[in-house]
């Protein structure tokens, strides 16, 4: 009987095709080409998928960048690095490794922010600070891709870039008097409270999208369910129905009846069971019709035989397949009588009184007495050919003497 298979298990409730992706997710995304069994499998599928089109759209602003640094080898330098550095996650995103993907990607935004305002000539300015904006993506795609609680590491460790470039990095002239007229705190407030701001709404926003999934998972698992066990019930119900159907056909006499036990009948292993039980009620069914034949069979050849003894005309039966028919054999086969006088006796020693003889009598005492000799039995006669029984009056009377079933006493009336 089958049962409810498990996720995993093929035309279980937790089996998913695998989706059909583009050329892009094929060369760089993992999961696509085998079947998702678990949430898990399915949650790492969806990052993996989503960290191939991050990885697409970050490779298209690197090769953005390239006329803009044409006239600068460091900002090439740069580019390429960034360049060499996604399609290494790439690599290891198809390999499976999306955390590992995620993570070098977050490190390569920071890097290459940072890689920017270091490599000012006149230093830190006031036109470059909007560069601090930037490092929230990195927030944004650690939460997304490695992990939501990922996000608040990422905000630390970008706070923790800014505050240290300004501190260490030149200021130019611009910036230094910012800084007379607003403070520090003021100029870093911005770039510090926007790491801490999208850090928060990242979490709760990928913490609610995992959720929303979780919960369509399990709606779609429990609807896969839902259609397993209607299908089991109707297999179920047709396996019951078919059993019932024998049962009936064997109530009504037909010992042949026999219920299928296909692999496609959930109740195969009743149904041989079953077969099994009819197979032997058939046969001993059959042993019960055939003794009760052979038992009327030997009542008619009794009767006949009866009949033979007392004179009459026996009506001997037709073979009729059974262990009678032997006897009837025997009775066709002409009898072979005995000789008459008693049997010679051995020699016997001089002075010795002689032995009883082996037929019961001694010899003075007489010829043994004769016993009644059965009439001959005619040749077995073809099936359907039964003696002339009608009355005396309305058949030729034959004469005695041609009729071989006539007695002594026949013959001298």
């Amino acid at each position: 009987m089958r049962n409810l298979t498990s996720a995993g298990e093929p035309g279980g409730y937790g089996r998913h095709a695998p989706p059909k992706v583009n050329w892009w997710l094929r060369l760089t995304s993992s999961g696509w080409d085998s079947p998702q069994r678990t949430i898990e499998e399915r949650e790492k599928a969806r990052r993996s998928r989503l960290t191939s089109w991050i990885i697409f759209g970050l490779l298209i602003a690197d090769l953005l960048l390239i006329p803009v640094g044409s006239g600068d080898s460091s900002t090439l330098g740069a580019v390429a690095v960034v360049g060499f550095g996604l399609l290494f996650a790439a690599a290891l995103n198809r390999s499976g490794f999306v955390s590992f993907a995620g993570g070098l990607i977050v490190l390569l935004i920071c890097a290459g922010v940072m890689a920017s305002l270091v490599s000012l000539p006149d230093g830190l300015d006031v036109f470059s600070l909007p560069a601090y904006d930037l490092m929230a993506i990195a927030v944004v795609v650690a939460a997304s891709l490695v992990s939501r609680g990922a996000a608040f590491a990422v905000a630390a460790m970008n706070v923790a870039l800014i505050v240290a470039d300004f501190f260490l990095q030149t200021h130019a002239s611009d910036l230094v008097q910012s800084v007379q007229t607003y403070g520090t705190l003021a100029i870093l407030a911005r770039p510090i409270a926007l790491q801490v701001i999208l850090a928060v709404v990242a979490y709760l926003w990928v913490r609610g999208t995992d959720e929303a999934i979780r919960r369509a998972d399990r709606a779609e698992e429990i609807a896969a369910m839902e259609h397993t066990i209607v299908e089991q019930k109707r297999q179920l119900d047709i396996g019951v129905q078919q059993i019932l159907d024998t049962h009936v056909r064997v109530a009504n006499g037909d010992f042949s009846a026999r219920a299928p036990t296909t692999q496609d009948n959930v109740l195969w292993q009743i149904a041989a069971s079953l077969n099994n039980l009819l197979s032997r009620l058939q046969k001993s069914g059959q042993a019960e019709h055939q003794l009760r034949r052979t038992e009327e069979e030997i009542y008619r050849l009794a009767s006949a035989i009866r009949d033979a003894q007392s004179g009459r005309r026996p009506i001997w039966p037709a073979p009729t397949g059974t262990a009678a028919d032997r006897i009837l054999e025997l009775l066709a086969r002409p009898s072979v009588r005995e000789p008459q006088g008693p049997p010679a006796l051995p020699p016997q020693r001089p002075g010795s009184f002689p032995s009883e003889p082996a037929s019961g009598y001694y010899p003075n005492a007489g010829p043994p007495p004769q016993m009644p000799q059965m009439p001959q039995y005619p040749p077995q006669m073809p099936q359907q050919q039964w003696p002339d029984l009608r009355p005396p009056s309305a058949s030729p009377s034959p004469s005695p003497f041609s009729n071989p079933w006539a007695l002594p006493a026949d013959q001298e009336s």
